[in-house]
């Protein structure tokens, strides 16, 4: 508790709002499933990436989505042909509704996407493909068994510029507590506790 007392104080190391639930354990013990890290994250890249199809068709009313869907459509036919079940409608207010890709859909997702092709008149579509491209990469690396220093300083690297190019895209709105802690909290449990595969308690996806 003493490194998570008061997040103005010089002393205090974590910048806590409120102390944990959990009163016994110090923050510094605390540790994110690398597996749940991945799942949430791509929850929310999939979701923006929805978001945008829908922005791109108009489908502002429920009428609309049934005269023009061609973006939506075109990513229902690009998981389809890929042995990804994925269907979507709308709710009485126009949301979109669809269920969410198991594990494996979303770790096959990153080798078949292409969101320039998928929406060739948005502006920052290759932006985009950029960042599915490198959380991809920064999830293999965090696959890894053990962490030299200088592979630590380039998994800090490569997450601040992910994140960089994420906020050149989407507002800070956007930002999930997950994409909180990938950025400012992961590279330091490495540091502490070495590879997070280590606390995973969920089987590995091939």
């Amino acid at each position: 508790m003493d490194s998570c007392l008061i997040a103005t104080t010089k002393t205090a190391k974590f910048a806590c709002q409120r102390p944990p639930l959990f009163k016994m354990i110090e923050v510094d013990h605390v540790i994110c499933d690398s597996l749940h890290l991945f799942l949430r994250i791509t929850d929310r890249l999939l979701l923006l990436l929805v978001s945008e199809c829908r922005r791109q068709d108009g489908l502002n009313t429920i009428k609309q989505i049934k005269e023009n869907n061609v973006h939506m459509m075109k990513l229902q036919k690009l998981l389809k042909d890929n042995n990804i079940f994925f269907s979507w409608k709308t709710d009485d207010n126009g949301h979109i509704i669809y269920p969410e890709l198991r594990g494996p859909e979303k770790v096959k997702l990153y080798s078949i996407l292409n969101v320039p092709k998928l929406l060739p008149k948005f502006k920052y579509a290759s932006k985009v493909q950029v960042i599915w491209d490198q959380f991809h990469q920064i999830t293999e690396l965090l696959r890894n068994e053990t962490f030299s220093k200088t592979e630590i300083k380039n998994l800090e690297n490569k997450i601040r510029t992910w994140f960089g190019n994420f906020l050149e895209v989407y507002q800070t709105r956007s930002v999930t507590p997950y994409i909180h802690i990938l950025v400012h909290h992961v590279v330091n449990m490495i540091k502490m506790h070495g590879s997070l595969t280590h606390y995973c308690q969920q089987e590995r996806m091939n």
